[in-house]
């Protein structure tokens, strides 16, 4: 659907033309500036569930770009203000189509479609830009909540909403319509975990999600795929350890569970410089010793000559591939 007024003769007035189109055709009830205002600009609210209530959306248009403001309508007590800033600075170095700021006092998210008298709005780029702020409140509000009303801090929040961030991108790397278990399993080890671990975006979070809450944090990867029933989706079924933490080298071990099919790892490794420079998955399935590599370069096997614990042998193993004296 595409939502063009010929008629218009600039671009802010077809926008606005557009977006009333878009909104009726939604069934939402809003308001806009009385005529003859020199601001243009539409108000209106939506209900939300759980911790965040109700937020208002104001849609400003200027000369080139619409500005979607949502807010929550609460403020912010001064002694929460810190761990509240705290939080959005995390959320909007991970997020990249708008920011979370403090306005007058209120949690506040802003994004903007820019716009010129060439543009034609689809039904979808229009619904995806006015919806960003509230999709934001839905995977974020409930975290402001908590810290608001003192049951989280913004480092828990921050360690939550990196975990949050990390799982989403499950889908780019497992079909919606998986239903194999060992496939499953499969693509998390050796697609979605590997591809966070060499994204230079993601290993920051993923090695403080690791390490803060690490079991959950893989099992839940699990459940979101394969649903709660799964007999592999318990916490206490993986461990995750960091070893020598005062050593040079960042080496988490991650034991599995035992999943009793060929080709799925009984360990992983994940071993990086402090500096994470240089990094490097390693897999162990019967105590044969695999390296997955960034694409395109793939795989590599390796010898265990049993006479160092596992451990022990990997950490060596990636010193000598990496050059590390």
């Amino acid at each position: 659907m595409i939502f063009s007024d010929k008629s218009e003769n600039n671009a802010l007035n077809k926008a606005y033309s557009q977006v009333i189109e878009l909104l009726n055709e939604w069934g939402t009830a809003f308001q806009e500036e009385p005529e003859g205002s020199s601001i243009q600009r539409i108000i209106y609210e939506e209900k939300l569930p759980d911790l965040i209530d109700r937020v208002a959306c104001i849609i400003t248009f200027e000369e080139s770009y619409m500005q979607v403001t949502t807010l929550f309508h609460t403020e912010i007590s001064s002694d929460k203000t810190a761990e509240i800033l705290s939080f959005m600075n995390k959320l909007n170095s991970c997020i990249d189509f708008g920011s979370f700021m403090l306005l007058n006092d209120k949690i506040t998210f802003r994004t903007h479609l820019s716009y010129d008298d060439e543009s034609e709005f689809s039904f979808q780029i229009l619904a995806d830009t006015i919806q960003k702020g509230t999709d934001s409140f839905y995977d974020y509000g409930d975290g402001f909540a908590r810290i608001m009303s003192g049951e989280a801090n913004a480092e828990q929040e921050t360690i939550r909403s990196a975990g949050f961030n990390l799982l989403s991108h499950i889908p780019e790397h497992v079909p919606e319509n998986e239903d194999d278990e060992a496939e499953i399993h499969n693509l998390l080890q050796h697609s979605w975990l590997p591809t966070l671990f060499y994204n230079s975006k993601y290993i920051k979070d993923l090695l403080m999600v690791l390490e803060k809450n690490g079991e959950v944090f893989l099992s839940t990867a699990v459940t979101s795929v394969c649903g709660n029933e799964d007999d592999a989706c318990y916490p206490d079924d993986y461990s995750v350890e960091f070893i020598n933490p005062d050593a040079d080298l960042t080496h988490i071990k991650i034991t599995l569970p035992d999943y009793q099919v060929e080709g799925l790892s009984n360990e992983l490794h994940l071993i990086c410089t402090k500096d994470l420079v240089s990094r490097q998955f390693f897999m162990v399935e019967d105590g044969n010793i695999t390296s997955l590599l960034p694409e395109p370069d793939g795989y590599i096997e390796y010898e265990n000559n049993g006479n160092k614990e596992l451990s022990e042998r990997i950490e060596e193993l990636f010193i000598e591939e990496n050059g590390i004296k």
